[in-house]
């Protein structure tokens, strides 16, 4: 059923009601044809899939005070969803989430929960651009079981400005990794010189799984 969060009509509503879905984004209230999910049948989807299912097992198997914890956490730690609504997660959304990036990238996952949900790595980013070195990143230095996550877009138009679904997670720097950190290679980026850009986000992800601020990055190509 629709959402309304005002005497109904009378500013917004959200939610599907029949084959309407009812949402809202920056340019105002959309009104669209509900679409059911399409089942993830591709190898990354698959992957995904399979992973949450681990750690829904692994919680599953946790102990009775661990459970406990993590679902004191949920509710003492609601999270803002994308329409700016406090919502609150439940102890197996929070474990899924922060052991999900600990596993994505080789880090031992938590049983506990943390005593609040903010990253504690705050690493200095920056991105320099040449054609004869490529795309790089540039940060402070990673301690152990903490990692910078890396996204960006293919190659685009100079005139583009709003973030691109093409932006995608494409790397991740651990603990040992140099600094700069190669993310495109001149090869990489010498057909789109002079004449593209790429769109790039980097975020922090602590030992403990949580996520910092995702810093976005502009990055020009050019002679």
């Amino acid at each position: 059923m629709a959402k309304v969060l005002d005497p109904f009509g009378a500013r917004e509503a959200r939610g599907s009601v029949g084959g309407i879905t009812a949402t809202k984004s920056r340019f105002g209230q959309i009104l669209r044809a509900h679409r059911s999910p399409v089942q993830p049948r591709t190898s990354a989807q698959q992957a995904i899939r399979a992973r949450m299912q681990r750690l829904n097992n692994e919680f599953l198997n946790l102990d009775i005070a661990d459970i406990e914890n993590w679902d004191d956490f949920g509710s003492n730690w609601p999270q803002p969803d994308s329409l700016g609504n406090s919502i609150k997660f439940t102890g197996l959304n929070w474990f899924a989430a922060l052991n999900s990036r600990l596993d994505q990238a080789g880090i031992a996952h938590i049983s506990t929960p943390p005593l609040n949900p903010n990253c504690s790595f705050n690493p200095t980013i920056t991105i320099s651009t040449s054609a004869a070195i490529g795309i790089r990143a540039t940060f402070s230095t990673i301690q152990a079981d903490q990692a910078i996550w890396f996204q960006w877009s293919n190659a685009l138009p100079k005139t583009s400005n709003f973030l691109k679904g093409s932006v995608r997670q494409r790397d991740i720097a651990l603990n040992g990794d140099a600094s700069p950190h190669q993310l495109l290679t001149a090869s990489d980026i010498a057909v789109y010189i002079d004449i593209s850009r790429y769109q790039i986000t980097a975020y922090p992800v602590d030992e403990q799984g949580r996520a910092g601020t995702k810093q976005r990055f502009d990055s020009y190509p050019e002679t």
